[in-house]
């Protein structure tokens, strides 16, 4: 879409006013996937989350990263899931599989089954 400088000028102005006029409970930095996070950090401070990125969970490892948690990327959803099963039966501590959802869910099954 091509604008004026005009007609710019105002979408600008006007978004400038609807962030002034925003409440401050609108303005808070915690996400729904901070909150997820920090359940888990609470259930087991010590997690390791095996991942696969995507788009929809994008948020989610980004609030993980911003808690430092340990994150091992992976280039397939069956890994993650294998490599998570390694860990918790290794270690005793919760291990997190992340992956997109779809095929991404389903490729996990054969180390989910295991």
């Amino acid at each position: 879409m091509c604008v004026s400088g005009q007609t710019a000028g105002r979408i600008a102005m006007e978004q400038e006013e609807t962030r002034a006029n925003r409440s401050p409970a609108v303005e808070l930095d915690f996400t729904a996937a901070d909150l997820i996070v920090e359940t888990l950090l609470e259930c087991d401070p010590m997690l390791h989350v095996f991942c696969l990125t995507g788009g929809p969970i994008g948020p989610l490892v980004d609030a993980f990263c911003r808690r430092q948690v340990n994150i091992t990327f992976l280039a397939h959803e069956q890994a993650c899931a294998m490599a998570c099963d390694g860990f918790v039966r290794s270690s005793g501590n919760l291990g997190i599989t992340l992956v997109t959802n779809g095929p991404g869910v389903t490729n996990t099954l054969t180390g989910v089954a295991g």
